[in-house]
């Protein structure tokens, strides 16, 4: 149905055969000017959704109807993700970084608590407690261990103490022990590459600027290590 798109100053696409609200819908997503789109991906979907729901008598959906919609979606957040074939989950014990002994217990209960709450949810399979806690104590689990299918999110800060020092102190990327090229190194990994980060690095007195500077920092990081 097109493979050029205004958005990037080229030909219309072709709409032969696309039925004329889904046409309405998409060109706003594809206009050049902030104040003519949508105001966000929220409002499109909304958009769409009451469009799927029209009655059929109302609408005729083509195969290039579905077909603009695919690429449409896929230029505006990407190439959908493969599923897994369950939804599963494990509960990887909580380390204690105190010394206190008696804290030991709390974070065994912890563990056993998040594992129950989340043992609840019928669609998910959460993996036993016994299965978990041999992996109590250790630090060098490798991906193979885990299953690296299982990995859905990366906090990303550096670190103001080195390993073992039994301190969470955050620091910027790049700017503590960690350092930016492990950071490059983990990133540009082609099976993580489509895995979300949430920035957990101190903010200063301009929280915004602050994370401009670090999401800078990773994609140089990333880009020094080889990756896109």
């Amino acid at each position: 149905t097109g493979c050029q798109w205004p958005l990037l100053r080229r030909s219309e696409p072709d709409w032969t055969g696309v039925d004329p609200a889904l046409k309405a819908l998409l060109e706003k997503a594809l206009k050049t000017r902030p104040g003519e789109r949508w105001a966000d991906g929220g409002a499109m979907r909304r958009a769409l959704q009451e469009w799927s729901a029209t009655p059929a008598t109302r609408r005729a959906v083509t195969p290039a109807s579905r077909g603009l919609v695919d690429r449409v979606r896929a230029f505006l957040f990407g190439p959908p993700r493969e599923r897994l074939s369950a939804k599963s989950v494990a509960v990887l014990p909580i380390r204690n970084l105190s010394r206190d002994e008696e804290t030991e217990m709390v974070a065994d209960g912890i563990t056993e608590d998040i594992i129950t709450h989340l043992s609840r949810i019928r669609d998910l399979k959460v993996i036993s407690r016994t299965s978990v806690m041999r992996f109590k104590g250790s630090s060098d689990l490798t991906p193979r261990e885990i299953g690296l299918e299982r990995l859905r999110l990366f906090h990303l800060n550096d670190s103001v103490g080195d390993l073992a020092s039994r301190r969470d102190r955050h620091a910027g990327i790049g700017e503590g022990e960690i350092g930016a090229e492990a950071f490059g190194t983990l990133l540009s990994d082609p099976r993580v590459r489509r895995i979300p980060g949430i920035l957990e690095t101190p903010k200063g007195d301009d929280p915004i600027e602050s994370d401009r500077r670090n999401l800078e920092r990773l994609r140089e990081a990333i880009r020094d290590a080889g990756g896109a």
